[in-house]
């Protein structure tokens, strides 16, 4: 799926949600399953996740939905916990949609929403696969410190200085998104860009929404979530360790770990085949830990 035509940002619906609008994409039929994107600049659920929907759409009723703050959604701040507060608009998407309950796939923040959503709507949530995602930093480890530092610093510094541009976009992905950063797609490059750092209005939103951020800790309440839950870490995520993958399926009611070689922070993106592989086995597996063995 290199090519334009399959890459394009296709046409999105609108919904309000609790006053704010919301931009959804929907493709294939299924099991409604909800597609949540990270955090990083520009992220969007088309960024994260397009190269997945021809392995699993044949299959699922993909949501791929842009969360508040990032690609087509309302921008508005927030000083309320972060995970919940999109937690709540999802579950006012969901019904505006009419959807009663749904799995949920999500990278980064994508993956601590969703957790965020099973504990405050358990009986909305079927399954969940999260992946690089920090709910808590009780036992966080990062593979290399110095390498989390240093992309640390270049993701704090994408809005600084002289603002946004493209070559630090391109660092920031291969320091913290990308095991091989030689493969990273133009398109995906682009439109990060776009949707970070398009406009003025958008330069200085992303600035003030990382000063904003109020981010939770879930640790205390990991215990009360039901959903099984895959954990699917890439063996290079500087933002988690393997061991930290393993803490929280610790932590879980219904936890398991899958390890993907090869990969850093967004595998979805790296290895989308592998990925969909793991997602769809996961999901669809009589008994979910059947699926779910560390590689």
């Amino acid at each position: 799926m290199n090519g334009n035509h399959d890459t394009e940002l296709p046409a999105c619906e609108y919904f309000q949600a609790l006053g704010n609008e919301m931009a959804l994409i929907e493709r294939g039929q299924g099991m409604p399953t909800f597609f949540l994107h990270g955090g990083g600049p520009g992220c969007s659920s088309w960024t994260d996740f397009a190269l997945t929907v021809p392995h699993l759409a044949d299959s699922r009723r993909m949501l791929l939905v842009d969360l508040l703050q990032y690609g087509r959604s309302s921008k508005v701040v927030t000083d309320q916990p972060l995970f919940r507060w999109h937690a709540d608009h999802l579950i006012a998407l969901m019904d505006s949609k009419g959807i009663e309950r749904a799995d949920f796939v999500g990278g980064s923040l994508g993956g601590s929403v969703a957790l965020a959503l099973s504990l405050s709507y358990p009986d909305r949530v079927g399954r969940i696969v999260l992946s690089g995602s920090t709910p808590t930093m009780q036992g966080w480890t990062p593979p290399d410190a110095e390498e989390a530092r240093s992309g640390e610093l270049a993701f704090n510094n994408y809005f600084a200085g002289e603002g946004p541009t493209k070559d630090k976009l391109r660092h920031l992905l291969e320091l913290m998104e990308w095991r091989d950063g030689s493969k990273i797609p133009d398109w995906l490059l682009d439109l990060r860009f776009q949707q970070s750092a398009g406009s003025a209005e958008l330069r200085e939103f992303g600035a003030m929404m990382l000063r904003t951020w109020n981010h939770e800790d879930l640790f205390a309440d990991l215990r009360r979530i039901q959903a099984p839950t895959l954990l699917l870490f890439g063996r290079h995520d500087p933002f988690g360790a393997p061991s930290y993958a393993q803490f929280l399926a610790d932590h879980l009611a219904d936890g398991h770990v899958h390890i993907m070689g090869g990969a850093s922070h967004h595998l979805a993106e790296e290895h989308p085949a592998a990925y969909a592989s793991v997602v769809r086995s996961f999901l669809d597996a009589a008994e979910p830990g059947i699926a779910s063995v560390a590689a």
